[in-house]
């Protein structure tokens, strides 16, 4: 097993070349729109603010690793009632022009929730914690108003921060645009009210938080049959939205949705994978950098890599130099089972051959970075929406599955479309919403390996 340091990719991070509006004024202009240069990026550097978590040289602070108390409850999944999706048997093999879109939704329309601040940690008194479960899921009960029930949304958790932030998807056949913020230790909502521009409401983007700079990164995805391919980054400090223009040649992958995505072990970087659009599904791998605003298109030049699809998943192995990415949709399978590694060095793709678990799309994937071994939950397979989870023995590349015991934990309801994190103070998986047979859900689960 190679050091926990990850190697660095040469040239990746220079800072001669980096763009950056600073914190300061950004604040000081946050009721206007955030400029975007035409020929160079925008990027944005979080400078030493006394108060933002960081050593004056600009560091990140040292987050606590002792497990953090988080409020539970055992009350039943909240849901937006939805007319019941098709049955296993009843779902045809989907091709480029089935893809799941937001005409083919039922028809019930949620509304999103409006963009008013909701209360705080301090002006609502938290509720009483109780200890983490020893193993398996816990349903939590957050204070105040909740994101209305939602899936291919995305979720991205700022581990110094003890916080996650929430953004977009789709209820019904309404794409969402709203951001929100979930405080791990007071177990609180709150809707983020943005000042100036922000991302076009669309679901099945990628996102990732890039806690070297401390921002939200997302990428991509669909609004009816608009596809993006836009960058934006958000500064939580500032309290602004700003879309980065790509840099260098101005090179960028094709507007997709359901692409894998997955964060750099470096920093400041997001690897997008596959995908699709209208003209059909893609093979290509790109990688962005944060810091410059280019993209660099790393798809193998020769050898073997996964047959075009979406719908699919993809988590870092840092201590390898790889991503690892499993299952989805093609062309030809509307549910796919294979597990690839792609060597960041090298620019290749390697399937490995292992037990994987039952075909599937549409399901959660997360790394738990105590041991490295990925968290896989639910989504869609032939069998209909699965709620088993099964873990990755990285050092061995075999999967086990674990049977929840109902006398242990809850048996969380099984799901498709939903989003997971790791909180890493905590030691544990969260997860949110998705979509079972009864609708759109938004529902918020802890999980205990």
């Amino acid at each position: 097993m190679s050091s926990n340091r990850p190697r660095q990719d040469s040239g990746y991070d220079r800072r001669d070349d980096d763009i950056r509006i600073s914190r300061r004024t950004a604040i000081a202009g946050a009721a206007g729109v955030v400029g975007i240069a035409a020929a160079a990026v925008v990027a944005i550097l979080l400078l030493d603010d006394d108060d933002d978590g960081s050593d004056d040289d600009g560091a990140l602070a040292t987050a606590t690793l002792e497990p953090t108390p988080i409020p539970t409850s055992t009350l039943p999944p909240t849901n937006t009632p939805e007319p019941p999706l098709p049955t296993a048997t009843d779902a045809p093999t989907e091709t480029p022009t089935l893809e799941p879109s937001a005409t083919e939704e039922p028809t019930a329309t949620p509304e999103p929730p409006t963009a008013t601040p909701e209360p705080t940690a301090t002006a609502t008194a938290p509720p009483t914690p109780t200890a983490v479960p020893t193993t398996g899921w816990t349903r939590l009960e957050p204070d105040g108003s909740l994101p209305a029930g939602r899936r291919d949304h995305a979720l991205v958790a700022d581990q110094a921060g003890n916080r996650v932030f929430l953004f977009g998807g789709r209820a019904g056949t309404e794409p969402l645009a709203d951001l929100w913020l979930y405080d791990v230790n007071a177990n609180v909502w709150q809707a983020l009210d943005v000042d100036g521009d922000a991302p076009a409401a669309r679901f099945g983007h990628n996102a990732i938080y890039d806690e070297t700079q401390q921002l939200l990164v997302i990428f991509g995805g669909q609004a009816g049959s608009d596809f993006f391919n836009d960058v934006w980054v958000f500064d939580p400090v500032a309290n602004v939205w700003a879309e980065i223009a790509p840099a260098g040649d101005g090179s960028a992958p094709e507007p997709r949705y359901g692409a894998a995505g997955s964060v750099r072990a470096g920093g400041s970087g997001l690897y997008v994978s596959h995908g699709f659009t209208g003209d059909g599904r893609f093979d290509d791998t790109w990688l962005f950098n944060v810091q410059t605003g280019a993209w660099d298109d790393v798809t193998p030049t020769e050898g073997g890599r996964p047959e075009p699809r979406c719908l699919t998943r993809m988590a870092t192995d840092p201590d390898r130099d790889r991503l690892l990415l499993f299952g989805g949709q093609s062309n030809d399978a509307p549910f796919l089972g294979d597990l690839w590694a792609f060597d960041t060095e090298d620019s290749t793709w390697t399937e490995i051959e292992t037990n994987n678990p039952p075909a599937r799309n549409l399901f959660s994937l997360v790394r738990n970075p105590v041991n490295g071994e990925l968290i896989l939950f639910g989504g869609a397979s032939a069998d209909g929406l699965r709620g088993d989870i099964w873990f990755l023995d990285i050092e061995e590349d075999t999967w086990s599955a674990e049977v929840i015991d109902p006398t242990v934990s809850e048996l969380i309801p099984p799901r498709d479309s939903h989003d997971a994190v790791w909180l890493a103070n905590a030691g544990v998986m969260l997860m949110f919403g998705g979509r079972d047979d009864s609708g759109m859900l938004n529902d918020l689960w802890i999980y205990a390996p």
